[in-house]
């Protein structure tokens, strides 16, 4: 065999090595990137389900406006049930409600109270607020500030706070209930 035949055949092998490890290659990659688009089909589909099932509970909670008694209400029964007196809900201040979202056309509305607690330690306002969320997940704490007092000479424990809680919820006014319900077809 000629020396040029030689050297035509070692460097068609070698070609054909290099364009099939080539070709192994992008299939490792397409493989990689099929995975990954499977992984990211299913997180989607599992996040689309999540927002499906949301939307309808979030339609079941919205419907009517809270009332401010009921808030109170439920504040007193929350503080007796942690042993605390009605008298430490110093006061309760009602906001304006507003639209839910700047340019809402679907009638969402914000109602916003603030919550002042007077002499509650850390420990207790953990649990009310626990017992808060368990019992009135309809209204939703979007802030806690705390200032702390100055314990009596004979306080014993960590100090106590002046709690201010903001909450707020998102409901459709009853005239918006009556409004879509009247736009309904028979």
């Amino acid at each position: 065999m000629s020396p040029l035949l030689r050297w035509v055949s070692v460097i068609g092998a070698i070609a054909g090595l290099t364009v099939g490890s080539i070709g192994l290659l992008r299939q490792s990659h397409a493989a990689d990137d099929l995975q990954s688009a499977r992984d990211r089909f299913r997180q989607t589909t599992t996040d689309a389900l999540e927002v499906v099932r949301l939307r309808g509970t979030a339609a079941t909670e919205l419907v009517g406006e809270p009332l401010s008694d009921n808030v109170l209400r439920e504040v007193h029964s929350i503080l007796a049930e942690i042993g605390l007196p009605p008298k430490t809900a110093q006061r309760l201040e009602r906001h304006a409600d507003r639209p839910a979202t700047a340019g809402s056309i679907d009638g969402r509305m914000v109602r916003r109270y603030t919550l002042h607690l007077n002499a509650i330690d850390p420990a207790r306002l953990g649990v009310f607020l626990a017992r808060w969320a368990e019992l009135q997940p309809r209204w939703t704490p979007t802030s806690v500030r705390l200032a702390a007092q100055r314990p009596a000479r004979n306080h014993i424990g960590p100090p106590p706070f002046d709690a201010t809680i903001d909450l707020a919820t998102v409901f459709l006014p009853s005239d918006t209930m009556s409004e879509a319900l009247a736009d309904e077809p028979p």
